[in-house]
């Protein structure tokens, strides 16, 4: 690839508070994920596609920690992949 750091996106976050969550993610994250819908990820996890029964992260006493909210985006961006009929931000 002929990208180079200093072609990378750069963000200055100025007003954040305690306890508001950043999503740093690679594009199979944001290509299959709308924004709103990933903030429903994040924010509702009962809201999900799907159940994690593997592992205990539907576990409610873990669905709030990083590595639970890590395993339901990566799930939704991956069930949203594999859905032909779905319009992606990527599509």
């Amino acid at each position: 690839s002929e990208d180079r750091p200093v072609d990378g996106e750069y963000f200055v976050l100025e007003r954040l508070l305690t306890g508001d969550t950043i999503v740093m993610a690679t594009d199979g994250v944001w290509d299959n994920l709308w924004e709103d819908d990933l903030i429903t990820v994040v924010t509702e996890p009962t809201l999900s596609k799907r159940s994690s029964s593997h592992n205990g992260w539907d576990d409610p006493s873990r669905q709030g920690s990083p590595e639970g909210v890590a395993r339901r985006i990566s799930e939704a961006a991956h069930l949203l992949a594999r859905d032909p009929g779905y319009r992606s931000p990527f599509a």
